[in-house]
C-alpha cells in the first residue's frame, strides 16, 4: 500500500464491516506496516473519529474505516505533499449493495476538486453470491 508514490499518499481502505476490519488489521499481512494504519470504527468517540479523519490524510499515512465512514465523512487534505503526488488512494475491500454506497466511497478520494484515485480489491469468495466466477 505504501508503494505508490514512495509512500507519499494517503490511503483510506473501506471494509464491509468492523468484524472484516480488525480480522485484517489484526493479520500478518500488515505487520511491515503496522506502524502507518490505523483504523476508525463506529466505536469510536467523535473527538476520536475528528483526530482519525484529520491523521488520514497526511502523507503514508493508511487508515482502515467500515463502510459507516463512506458518507459525510470529508477527508480533506491539507498535506502538500499528498496533494502533489496524487492525493489519496481510496480502496474499497467489498461489493457495495447499492450503486450509492459505492459512488460516495468513491467520493471520499477527491475531495473538493482534488485530486484521489478509487480501487476495489475483492475476494473471490466475496463475488460468488453475486453468481461472479472467474470464468
Amino acid at each position: 500500500m505504501s508503494g505508490t508514490h514512495g509512500g507519499q499518499r494517503a490511503v483510506l481502505v473501506f471494509f464491509k464491516d468492523e468484524i472484516e476490519l480488525k480480522e485484517f488489521y489484526n493479520s500478518p499481512v500488515i505487520d511491515d506496516i503496522m506502524g502507518k494504519v490505523n483504523y476508525l470504527t463506529e466505536e469510536a468517540t467523535s473527538t476520536e473519529v475528528t483526530a482519525a479523519v484529520k491523521k488520514a490524510t497526511h502523507a503514508g499515512a493508511i487508515t482502515l474505516l467500515t463502510r459507516a465512514f463512506s458518507r459525510g465523512t470529508d477527508f480533506i487534505i491539507l498535506d502538500e505533499v499528498v496533494k502533489s503526488n496524487g492525493g489519496t488512494c481510496t480502496i474499497q475491500t467489498f461489493v457495495s449493495e447499492s450503486a450509492s454506497e459505492e459512488i460516495q466511497i468513491k467520493g471520499r478520494s477527491a475531495r473538493q476538486g482534488q485530486d484521489g484515485s478509487y480501487v476495489q480489491i475483492l475476494l473471490e469468495d466475496d463475488l460468488f453470491k453475486y453468481d461472479i466466477t472467474k470464468e
